[in-house]
């Protein structure tokens, strides 16, 4: 029993330390938008209630562990709180997860609650299916209701199951959102990535995806949508001029998407999409102002056709253009230049002071 006692202790510390994690991390997700703090609220919740449970099963493993506690009692709590977890974790990887990824917020958290609720999936299926019986048989030498393995044993083989489910929702965005690259039909036109220097950036959908970055969808076959945190800066790609007067006025997913568009040299115009409300700079609210590459041109936003933080980036051959054109960046040296979906470029643009 002291064994057994000891065994469920240390296991019941793993699953409180993930709730944990969950916990104490998700008060950072207040500073995102609604979607966001609706997730925050949902795992604070789920997670909280469960690591006072978890807490009660410590408290029971514990008195175990001395030889005094209630072997049956301790059993069922662990019984159950294995089932929960299980549910709990796949519900916030894949659930709240998602649900954290929309808007703005915290830049970590979808990833956190995605992976963690992943391990924790994996855990608590091999801790139902596996672990209990097998630690009850090891201390207890018992083949009593919990030292017995379930008629729905293969279960066991769950966790394999769940990583190949994460992996297929990955690969399943990737072949919507990757597009096919023909390298000919990219100039080199002096382009940086159009983020501060020294910080990354991964590509969420990249050129000639089957989503919407195509000819069918008002020509955006060249576009690329960098992911951001929002209030970051977005720094001009390459100099111009302001092209038309920008559009910075609205707020919030759906409706019209905010712009700013910088005319080059060669009559070509690159267009800067989804910026945040108010945040082009005062004077280059005005058609021809100057434009130096590397200055910030705007804050990133999530506003009109958006899910989340990002700068949806893409060259037209003028204002009234229907088209894209497809360009390299001098700063991305992997890819022949040109950024890829689910691919991290670091940028290379100095920020103008």
């Amino acid at each position: 029993m002291v064994a057994l006692g000891r065994t469920l202790f240390a296991i019941h510390s793993v699953f409180l330390l993930l709730a944990a994690i969950f916990f104490f991390c998700s008060f950072a997700g207040f500073t995102g938008s609604g979607y966001v703090i609706a997730s925050t609220i949902l795992v604070i919740l789920l997670w909280g209630v469960f690591g006072g449970l978890t807490v009660k099963a410590i408290t029971l493993a514990y008195a175990l562990a001395k030889g005094s506690g209630d072997q049956t009692q301790a059993l069922a709590w662990t019984k159950w709180l294995f089932g929960a977890v299980t549910a709990l974790s796949a519900f916030t990887g894949l659930g709240l997860a998602f649900l954290s990824f929309v808007g703005c917020g915290p830049y970590f958290l979808p990833g956190l609650y995605h992976w963690g609720g992943m391990i924790g999936t994996i855990l608590g299926f091999l801790a139902f299916f596996l672990f209990l019986p097998l630690i009850v048989r090891w201390c207890v030498d018992s083949s009593g209701d919990y030292g017995n393995f379930s008629a729905w044993g293969w279960f066991v083989f769950v966790p394999l199951g769940v990583v190949v489910l994460w992996g297929g929702i990955w690969l399943g965005f990737y072949l919507e959102l990757k597009g096919n690259i023909n390298e000919t039909e990219y100039k080199a036109n002096g382009y940086k990535l159009p983020f501060p220097s020294g910080e990354s950036s991964w590509v969420i959908q990249g050129n000639n995806s089957s989503l919407n970055h195509n000819n069918a969808n008002s020509g955006q076959k060249f576009s690329w949508d960098f992911r951001r945190r929002c209030g970051t800066p977005v720094l001009a790609a390459r100099a111009g001029k302001i092209a038309a007067l920008p559009d910075d006025t609205h707020d919030e997913i759906g409706g019209p998407n905010n712009q700013i568009q910088i005319i080059h040299t060669d009559n070509t115009v690159a267009f800067y999409l989804h910026i945040q409300k108010g945040s082009v700079p005062a004077r280059l609210r005005a058609i021809n102002a100057i434009v130096n590459q590397g200055d910030e041109i705007a804050k990133v936003g999530c506003v009109g056709n958006s899910l989340t933080g990002h700068i949806h980036f893409m060259v037209r051959p003028g204002t009234t253009g229907t088209t894209t054109i497809g360009v390299t960046f001098t700063d991305v040296s992997d890819d022949n230049g040109i950024p890829r979906t689910f691919g991290s470029y670091t940028s290379g643009n100095r920020r103008v002071p």
